[in-house]
This record gives structure tokens, C-alpha cells and sequence, in this order.
């Protein structure tokens, strides 16, 4: 059986008072019951103390209570908007499509293995030029760049840190490409 702050101070209020009366009451006649009454004033005086002290404690821990519900919300907001990881498979992280050069948003990385999948179309192939390159935010020296990519393929960027990344693209006599950007999030 567990018993709250506000029980313990209400049994101690409690046994206090009853204690004072059957003190006073069997207490020797002529004893000086002023001293005691001294005592009993400073116990309820510490009493009252500690009643406040839990009042105000009580309190914060309303207050930390409803600081968690909005952080709580605040977190069921954000993974409604970020799909969950797969673990063992490539996950997809980003995907974009341009007729020209470009620089991405953020993305974050949440592993360390990058697959980046890219198709182009041009009429005139020939001259035709496409290349990707990956940059950790802050950093203005690619992580990783890939260059006179084919048509169409697959690359690997491997043991990278978690972090926020972006690409940019840059292309010549492209008529549109497209960039995928996946993650492997390991079984583990």
C-alpha cells in the first residue's frame, strides 16, 4: 500500500495535535506547559512549511506533466510525417527530377550506406552530360561525386554519418533526369 505526500503530512498533523492533547492532559500539575506549547507552535509552523513545499511541488510536477503531453504530440506529429525505417532494406529518403542543374533541400541520413539511382533523356546523347554530387550539410567539398554518369544506373556512397546531406546536380543537353536517394538501415 503506498501512501502520498499529502497522506503522511495529514497523518503527522494528525498524531501531532492528539499527541499535544493527551501531553497536556496527563502532564504533571503546576509543570510549566508553555515550553510545550512553544514546541507545538514550531511544529505547526514546520508542518505548514512542508505542506507548502509539496503544494508547490505538486505543482511543477503538473506543469512537467503537461510539458510532456506537448512534447508527446509534438512527436506523434513529426513521425506521422517521416515514414518509418525499414530494418534490412533500402529505405527511400528523397527523390527529384529537374530539366536542369540543381541543388537539393536537406535530406537526412539516417545510416551509413547510400544508394543514389538516377535515369536522364536527351535528344542529342551524344553531347550529353550528367553528374551528381553529395555534400554533408556545412560542408562546402563533396562527400561523394559521381561524374559522366550513363543514362541510367546505380551508385553507392558507403560509411557516411548520419547527418542532413544534399546533392547537386549539374547536366548538359539533358531534356529531364531523375534522382533517387535510398538508405540501408541495417537488420540489427
Amino acid at each position: 500500500m503506498s501512501f502520498s505526500t499529502k497522506d503522511i503530512v495529514i497523518g503527522l498533523i494528525l498524531g501531532l495535535v492528539i499527541g499535544s492533547l493527551l501531553g497536556y492532559s496527563v502532564a504533571p500539575k503546576g509543570a510549566n506547559t508553555r515550553e510545550l506549547e512553544q514546541q507545538i507552535d514550531q511544529l505547526e509552523e514546520q508542518i505548514d512549511s512542508l505542506q507548502s513545499q509539496v503544494d508547490s511541488k505538486n505543482t511543477q510536477i503538473s506543469t512537467l506533466q503537461s510539458q510532456i503531453t506537448d512534447l508527446q504530440s509534438q512527436i506523434d506529429e513529426l513521425e506521422a510525417l517521416v515514414p518509418p525505417l525499414r530494418r534490412g532494406e533500402w529505405n527511400l529518403v528523397a527523390s527529384f527530377e529537374g530539366i536542369s542543374g540543381m541543388k537539393t533541400d536537406y535530406f537526412f541520413v539516417a545510416g551509413t550506406d547510400l544508394r543514389i539511382n538516377w535515369t536522364w533523356i536527351s535528344s542529342v546523347e551524344e553531347y550529353a552530360g550528367f553528374s551528381i554530387y553529395l555534400y554533408k550539410e556545412g560542408q562546402t567539398v563533396s562527400t561523394e561525386m559521381f561524374w559522366s554518369l550513363q543514362k541510367e544506373g546505380t551508385t553507392y556512397a558507403h560509411n557516411i554519418r548520419a547527418a542532413n546531406y544534399y546533392l547537386e546536380m549539374t547536366e548538359a543537353n539533358l531534356n529531364g533526369w531523375r534522382v533517387t536517394v535510398e538508405v540501408f538501415i541495417p537488420a540489427g
